[in-house]
């Protein structure tokens, strides 16, 4: 899937997207939700102790 493909079913412009996904851009919640919704895929958020976090 390219850029443009994921820009056409999100809305989010292709060079927000490169930003995004170089790291040199720390999105929004709802657009990382759109973003995952084009890659067919969800969001998963945790809250741990500071100890060792454990899967």
């Amino acid at each position: 899937m390219t850029q443009q493909d994921i820009a056409d079913i999100t809305g989010i412009l292709p060079p927000n997207l490169a930003r995004i996904e170089s790291g040199t851009r720390v999105p929004a919640l709802i657009v990382l939700e759109k973003y995952a919704d084009a890659l067919r895929k969800h969001i998963e958020i945790k809250l741990c102790d500071n100890e060792q976090i454990k899967e």
